[in-house]
């Protein structure tokens, strides 16, 4: 019997809790891909930013996957600045990118209620949240995976078949999420691995 190979590349999860509860799943589904989990349940950009040090900054990874946004607009963190999350997004990426990571940024989902804070309008948060995600990506020359329209149905919302809560995907919708993350992942790998890194 043939053993599995072993994997080849290491990708880093760091975000919030829709990053942390597909962490079991991505094991699974990634072939050749070593996947560390560093996303937290409940965290914001900022608190993303306070961990850079530990959890990002001297580290060694093929590829950062980044999700973080929706505790902000939720308020995690204090009331909801787009522009203190706009500055912590861009922290967070050139962070990333100064590990020479290949760094996949993704959009968040198209959640229109959070049931467990009185939030208002959260839906235009997210979608305006998501321009600067996109120009950010642009700006900084990272690959945008866009999450955003794989749950997004007829009428731009997240489906409650997809998630109960109407902000955390189950297993069916993180499979819906796999396509766009292999896509990205799958074209990263035809680079060479840790380019220009200093040893």
């Amino acid at each position: 019997m043939t053993k599995p190979s072993p994997p080849t590349r290491s990708l880093l999860l760091f975000g919030d809790s829709i990053l942390a509860n597909w962490y079991p799943l991505l094991q699974n589904d990634l072939d050749n891909w070593k996947v560390t989990n560093k996303a937290v349940s409940g965290e914001s950009t900022s608190d993303l930013v306070h961990r850079l040090s530990t959890d990002l900054v001297g580290q060694y990874y093929d590829a950062v996957l980044i999700h973080v946004g929706i505790n902000d607009i939720a308020g995690n963190s204090g009331a909801y600045s787009q522009g203190r999350t706009t500055e912590n997004l861009a922290t967070i990426v050139k962070a990333a990118k100064q590990i020479h990571a290949q760094v996949l940024l993704s959009n968040l989902l198209p959640v229109n209620t959070i049931p467990w804070r009185e939030c208002s309008d959260v839906y235009d948060n997210v979608l305006s949240l998501n321009a600067v995600i996109k120009n950010l990506a642009d700006q900084e020359n990272v690959k945008l995976v866009d999450f955003f329209t794989c749950l997004a149905n007829e009428n731009g919302y997240l489906d409650k078949a997809d998630a109960k809560d109407g902000v955390h995907p189950n297993k069916h919708s993180y499979n819906k999420l796999l396509r766009p993350l292999l896509n990205a992942l799958e074209n990263k790998a035809l680079d060479p691995p840790h380019k220009n890194r200093k040893n």
